[in-house]
């Protein structure tokens, strides 16, 4: 990708590359545990779905996720860096799986609103043990599964 394109525009391309993959590699979308305990925008009508699996698509999430990191930096007074506001303020989405030359990845995205407030209590819990150590504030983001395997 070229660097003078933004991220927003990279996560997109992605994501279509991802639903086009799966669309080739399966005929339909990827199917999820069905749960009506945890509804999202991402369900998508399918033959495939059944009363425990359904199907589901990353749908544009409309920067929800941007006043969660407004009370977040207000809490914690540290600002987070654009770039991860536009990550997990891009799409509501499972984790979509990928690949790097370190390895394989599973990036992770924002299910629905409960799922952002989740994060929200996640990262808090995170900054306060790295405030307790005396260490540098950081934010989840993908890593390489070293653990994983490829068939």
């Amino acid at each position: 990708m070229h660097p003078a394109e933004s991220l927003q525009t990279q996560i997109d391309q992605f994501i279509q590359s991802s639903t086009e993959l799966q669309h080739k590699t399966l005929g339909r979308l990827p199917l999820t545990i069905a749960d009506p305990e945890w509804p999202s925008a991402c369900y998508q009508p399918s033959p495939a779905n059944t009363d425990s699996h359904q199907t589901w698509q990353p749908v544009p999430q409309n920067n929800y996720a941007q006043d969660m990191f407004d009370r977040l930096e207000e809490a914690l007074g540290y600002s987070i860096h654009p770039d991860i506001r536009t990550w997990y303020s891009s799409y509501w989405s499972d984790p979509v799986p990928a690949q790097c030359p370190d390895g394989d990845l599973s990036l992770l995205f924002i299910w629905n609103e409960k799922d952002c407030e989740r994060l929200r209590g996640n990262l808090i819990g995170h900054l306060l043990n790295k405030q307790k150590l005396r260490h540098p504030p950081s934010i989840f983001l993908p890593a390489p599964n070293r653990t994983a395997t490829t068939t």
